[in-house]
């Protein structure tokens, strides 16, 4: 018995690609003063801040270039004589009653005196000497004129260049593995066989080539024991990332994202036969996938009273559409006339892998059947984005400041297309059109590759959630989360739906130095309570093509948790817990109950 040596090899390729279009949008001024204007709230809140002054009287003065809703205007008029004591009447016509008047004499020197606001188009100057040749300045603020479609466009074009960056990676590992390879590895892995260096410079640097198992049988590298019983792989894992980062307005934040990843495992057996001449035997293929899909459209259909579902009745109207096109797709001139005893083309029937693939991502997708891709693994342009949404600004409203400190509101949302594996289809032979030449017991063409099942995962966790921490150190959260789970088998040819649905509201508060007596020692620390809620439904259906949806099981689910902390020192901390949980199934079989767990801990830290 003679195995040889296994020797492999690992390569990873990536390419990443970012675009920073905060950049380039300032590089034009009109783009770059509409991004300032609107684009950074907060600096420019903390230049206000610092920018400002206060005037006598402790009035706050006001600069050129706030957003109250004024405009500053100015009036200027020469050679004009006082009289001592005598006021002087000016007429400025700037349209508004808040001005302020400041005099200069010849030289350019101040001259104080005591100013008379008549109207919001004249005022009086009083000095108290003649003085000749004088020049009155008046400054003013007075209500702007609001151009609504300035503020539309202006607000319009910020929410586009809330697209701040993107980026793209494309990431490429693989690797091969060949049992039975006798040389041995000397220098860099490799040692010279009859003037070839055994197994190459390429395979050291990680190159994979499909050929070379055969290549290295055809030089002797590979053992002609029979005993050997262990195939040469090749692995690949492709992954496509789509990343982008949106702010369309202040203290908002939206990170878009968009996945693809294929996997793909290729082993085969290389035997020497009587002459020794090696063959590659019992190709199989494996692999999984991976896309983001877009199901925002059937999230929250409502079912019948039946537990019957609109989506799912589109999966099985859309079966017909997809058949004709996959017919349409290998005979051009097909026109729907050639059908079986179900009224479906021919080779494509109603359980066909190839016709319920592409049906049923339009139909929960919310595709038009004719449009969605016919392909078993959708290409990188079937990526749909996924989100997540980060927003604090309502905590930066005036009437909201009064009674919270911070609000949080969050939202995500992920949905994902999944083959959880193939494997190649033994049976499937391709024509000289590249199309399935042989047929499965119900006619049936084969696909090339063959799929147990395909799911649909779709979360949004949360779908809504809100932190809020109030000005008197109360703590509340609402929640509300949901999932859904579509898996659609092909061996029993039906979709097994599951939801899931929660509610969470959560309080809590602290009380500062709380003083207790413990074992007669007094300990004042802060005791912290905290009240948490939660509904929670979740329930299985199981749809098959041709029949009525059937509930398998799920439940209601109450919970109530609350506990109190209490820190007696930096080293031990006490808590106190009740929990109350109660479960009422929605299936007649299973028996309800409820749960109180109630008691205390300590926590004692070594380091």
């Amino acid at each position: 018995i003679n195995l040889g040596n296994t020797i492999k090899n690992t390569g990873s390729t990536q390419l990443n690609g970012q675009v920073n279009l905060l950049t380039l949008y300032n590089k034009v001024p009109y783009l770059k003063t509409i991004n300032q204007k609107y684009g950074n709230t907060r600096g420019r809140g903390r230049a206000g801040a610092r920018g400002g002054s206060r005037g006598k009287g402790g009035k706050e003065e006001k600069k050129d270039g706030e957003e109250d809703g004024t405009e500053l205007v100015e009036f200027t008029k020469a050679g004009l004589n006082f009289k001592a004591n005598v006021p002087k009447s000016v007429i400025h016509n700037l349209g508004t009653e808040d001005v302020e008047v400041t005099a200069f004499d010849v030289k350019g020197e101040r001259i104080f005196g005591e100013q008379k606001i008549i109207n919001d188009e004249r005022i009086t100057y009083k000095v108290n000497k003649d003085i000749q040749d004088v020049k009155i300045v008046i400054k003013g603020r007075k209500k702007a004129d609001v151009n609504y479609l300035k503020i539309i466009l202006e607000r319009s074009i910020s929410v586009v260049m809330g697209v701040k960056n993107f980026s793209i990676s494309v990431q490429q590992s693989h690797g091969s593995t060949l049992p039975g390879y006798m040389p041995e590895s000397r220098f860099f892995g490799s040692q010279g066989v009859n003037g070839i260096v055994a197994p190459g410079v390429p395979f050291v640097l990680g190159w994979q080539d499909r050929d070379f198992a055969k290549n290295a049988g055809s030089r002797g590298w590979i053992t002609d024991d029979p005993t050997l019983n262990t195939p040469y792989t090749m692995n690949s894992t492709q992954t496509v990332n789509f990343r982008s980062s949106i702010e369309p307005m202040s203290g908002m934040r939206i990170d878009v994202t968009a996945q693809r990843t294929l996997s793909e495992n290729v082993s085969e057996f290389y035997l020497a036969d009587s002459a020794g001449v090696f063959h590659a035997n019992s190709l199989r293929i494996s692999g999984n996938f991976t896309i983001t899909v877009l199901t925002l459209g059937t999230s929250f259909e409502k079912a019948g009273d039946n537990d019957e579902s609109p989506a799912f009745d589109a999966f099985r109207n859309n079966r017909i559409n997809i058949a004709n096109r996959l017919a349409k797709e290998r005979d051009p001139n097909y026109n729907g006339a050639v059908v079986d005893e179900t009224g479906f083309p021919d080779g494509y029937g109603p359980t066909s892998q190839e016709v319920l693939i592409p049906a049923f991502i339009a139909a929960y997708s919310n595709i038009d059947p004719e449009k969605v891709s016919l392909a078993t693994f959708p290409g990188y342009f079937a990526m749909k984005p996924n989100w997540r949404v980060n927003w604090d600004g309502l905590s930066k409203i005036e009437w909201v400041k009064k009674y919270v400190k911070t609000v949080a509101v969050n939202h995500t949302y992920r949905s994902t297309f999944n083959i959880g594996g193939y494997n190649t289809n033994l049976q499937y032979e391709e024509g000289a059109d590249g199309l399935s030449m042989t047929r499965d017991l119900l006619e049936n063409y084969l696909p090339k590759h063959e799929i147990s099942s395909v799911s649909i995962n779709e979360q949004y966790s949360p779908l809504l959630n809100f932190d809020i921490t109030w000005n008197n150190s109360l703590t509340s959260k609402i929640e509300l989360k949901k999932t859904r789970n579509l898996t659609l088998s092909f061996s029993n040819q039906q979709i097994t739906e599951v939801k899931n649905q929660e509610y969470i509201v959560g309080m809590g508060y602290r009380f500062n130095d709380v003083e207790i007596l413990v074992f007669n020692k007094e300990f004042k620390s802060d005791l912290t309570l905290r009240f948490d809620f939660s509904l929670r439904e979740n329930k299985t259906l199981l749809r098959p093509l041709d029949g009525l949806p059937q509930a398998t099981t799920g439940q209601r689910m109450l919970s109530i948790k609350t506990n109190a902390d209490y820190v007696l020192s930096d080293r031990f901390n006490l808590r106190l817990f009740v929990d109350y949980t109660r479960n009422r199934p929605f299936i007649s079989n299973i028996f309800p109950t409820s749960t109180w767990n109630f008691g205390f801990s300590v926590r004692f830290t070594l380091a």
